[in-house]
């Protein structure tokens, strides 16, 4: 066993100190309040990302020019061109 080892089985013997009785209630507490105090304005934040992400998106988009991409025919190992399930489903 190295030091790591020998310190963790003593952490693990050792009792519980009397501070920590009541930690997780005080600690729940306090999450709850900050919950409480901080939700609309957070959903507001949210709400106005989201809006302002759609607008950026679309005026984006628009702006840019379409190019036509030309088609690449690749052929696969044999000469055989590789074909999707969905176009063989539809053939």
């Amino acid at each position: 066993m190295d030091d790591l080892d020998m310190a963790l089985a003593r952490l693990a013997h050792a009792p519980i100190p009397a501070s920590l009785d009541g930690l997780e209630d005080r600690v729940l507490a306090r999450i709850g309040a900050i919950g409480s105090t901080r939700g609309p304005s957070l959903m507001l934040a949210g709400g106005g990302a989201a809006i302002f992400a759609l607008i950026l998106g679309v005026t984006m988009g628009a702006d840019l020019p379409r190019r036509e991409v030309a088609r690449q025919d690749v052929a696969g190992l044999f000469g055989e061109p590789p074909y999707a399930l969905s176009t063989l489903f539809g053939a």
